[in-house]
């Protein structure tokens, strides 16, 4: 580039390498946020796999876990923050009482739910116990 072109020439070989950068610079990127979905993806599987085989400890009087089968059911805890629930129970006015993993089971959260469809080749929606 030092060379002693004309102008034009200058501007066209400036042009074609910064192109040539712009170009591999979203490639990269491109392939990067690839690769980091498929690290989530691997993780999320991994730990749907993992809860399978964890002991749950004692369950709560009436409860079953959710193991995923509900990815609806969320229990708020603060300021627009929310948990998934890991305990679920049916009560007998159809509401339903959640609870999380590993918080204060005197105080269930209870509300209506209406299901929400949740498709997934290998873990299929599971229907709520009447």
């Amino acid at each position: 580039m030092d060379a002693n072109y004309n102008t034009s020439v200058r501007h066209k070989v400036t042009n074609t390498v910064t192109q040539g950068l712009v170009i591999t610079l979203l490639l990269q990127e491109t392939e990067y946020k690839n690769i980091d979905l498929d690290f989530c993806k691997t993780i999320c599987t991994l730990k749907v796999r993992l809860e399978k085989y964890e002991q749950p400890g004692t369950v709560p009087g009436g409860y079953q876990c959710n193991n995923g089968d509900h990815p609806s059911l969320m229990i708020p805890y603060a300021n627009g923050l929310f948990c998934p629930t890991y305990w679920v129970k049916q009560l007998d006015n159809g509401q339903v009482a959640m609870l999380d993993k590993d918080g204060n089971h005197t105080h269930p959260y209870i509300t209506d739910i209406y299901a929400a469809a949740h498709y997934n080749a290998t873990h299929l929606y599971i229907s709520m116990p009447l």
